[in-house]
């Protein structure tokens, strides 16, 4: 049978790990988020700036240590979930350890679409960069992201 014959649950039980996996992935994804927070309130830094008109066009910058790269992350969640704050446990290590962060959310699927997600992105890395070129060696960026977030930091290395 194609997957053009599946119906809308079936869709999403195959393609959004949420359901597939279902409670088991809220729990952690919340431990993710109460961690976040608890980060969050800890490191110096600059959060939700702009660098575009969507909502959702927003980045948290936390300045590097001299001598040390800024890391540019990009958040998961299947392109059309989650934000930058379930990467903050994370990023907030890192940030620890002297690297500059930028946390980047963009707008999400189905508003908008795959291709727009990636235009979003490509133009709003050139406003990111400039962001922190006051703080960073413009030479030392790191581009990564996790999951979905892995994908378009590919596409748009």
């Amino acid at each position: 049978m194609s997957w053009r014959h599946w119906i809308d649950h079936g869709m999403e039980a195959q393609f959004n790990p949420r359901v597939a996996v279902g409670d088991e992935t809220e729990s952690w994804l919340q431990s993710w988020e109460d961690d976040a927070a608890q980060r969050k309130a800890e490191l110096a830094g600059a959060f939700d700036i702009a660098y575009g008109a969507h909502q959702l066009m927003r980045f948290d910058y936390m300045p590097a240590q001299a001598g040390l790269p800024v890391i540019i992350n990009i958040h998961g969640g299947y392109w059309r979930a989650l934000d930058k704050s379930i990467m903050m446990h994370h990023m907030a290590d890192l940030a620890a350890s002297g690297f500059g962060i930028v946390n980047v959310n963009y707008p999400l699927c189905p508003e908008v679409s795959l291709t727009e997600i990636m235009a979003a992105l490509n133009g709003g890395l050139a406003d990111i960069v400039a962001h922190c070129e006051q703080h960073a060696d413009p030479q030392r960026y790191v581009l990564m992201g996790h999951s979905a977030g892995a994908h378009m930091a590919m596409h748009l290395s």
